[in-house]
């Protein structure tokens, strides 16, 4: 599946909130919204979710205009606190029951599903998903979002307030799903997603630069006002921005596994 927007215009009333975007985002690999605070992140997960109209301009899947009856799964920030059934079975079969699927039919699928975000069926099941852990709760309203896999997957902030294990959890199973799926991440912490060819798309000043995610980091050590990258990062990787080769991700190891190399001779 492809989404394209073709010179889009976004905002409210006469505001203007982004302009003349021209983007692709393809099922195959993790497409990430990044920007700082305010730069429109949100309205344009929105406006792909149809919930934003825009002042101008195309969105487009497969090359035809975006349908409104167009089936897709939106995981909001903080999608616990929307939780309104008594058991988290109920919860993560309702979208199966809201489309009118046999019962007999929606068992194994949820079992699936809530064993593929790392929920154990025997315990957890039949409890209240509010009695659950602050990780617990965020995986199970992710599998509440995504069990019936529609081909659009739209995630605002989903690893927010979350401890580093259940980051873990969930970033591993959202790249997994980005291989069958056209996902797309609206995040503030994109070093937790990022790959060297992750479809990154930087939102600064009003407008959209789309790049790879080792084509991020470059621009970002060059250029701190497109996105502020950890300290850490900046301090140890800025002298080699213009290294002709692939820089390391925002992880630890993978930058001293780099230095190393530069240490002996290898890059």
């Amino acid at each position: 599946m492809k989404l394209e927007l073709k010179n889009l215009y976004l905002g409210f009333g006469k505001k203007v909130i982004l302009k003349k975007l021209n983007l692709q985002m393809a099922t195959g690999k993790l497409n990430l919204i990044v920007g700082k605070s305010g730069s429109g992140k949100t309205t344009l997960l929105n406006a792909i979710a149809g919930l934003n109209k825009p002042l101008e301009g195309n969105i487009l899947i497969d090359r035809v205009k975006r349908p409104d009856d167009l089936k897709f799964s939106y995981v909001c920030q903080n999608p616990e606190i929307l939780f309104f059934n008594k058991t988290v079975y109920d919860e993560i079969a309702y979208a199966f029951r809201a489309n009118n699927v046999p019962e007999d039919a929606i068992l194994e699928r949820v079992k699936e599903n809530m064993n593929y975000w790392w929920l154990d069926h025997s315990k957890v099941a039949q409890m209240d998903p509010r009695a659950l852990s602050g990780g617990e709760q965020r995986r199970v309203a992710l599998a509440a979002c995504t069990v019936y896999q529609p081909g659009i997957m739209l995630f605002d902030e989903p690893l927010a307030s979350l401890d580093s294990y259940t980051k873990a959890i969930i970033v591993e199973c959202i790249k997994n799903i980005a291989k069958m799926r056209l996902v797309i991440v609206v995040t503030h912490q994109p070093g937790a997603f990022l790959d060297s060819d992750t479809n990154v798309v930087l939102l600064h000043n009003h407008e959209a630069l789309q790049m790879t995610g080792n084509d991020f980091l470059k621009s970002a050590l060059k250029n701190n006002s497109l996105y502020p990258l950890p300290e850490w990062y900046a301090t140890v990787m800025e002298p080699f921005a213009d290294v002709p080769r692939e820089l390391p991700m925002l992880k630890a190891q993978e930058v001293f596994d780099f230095l190393q190399a530069i240490q002996q001779g290898v890059i």
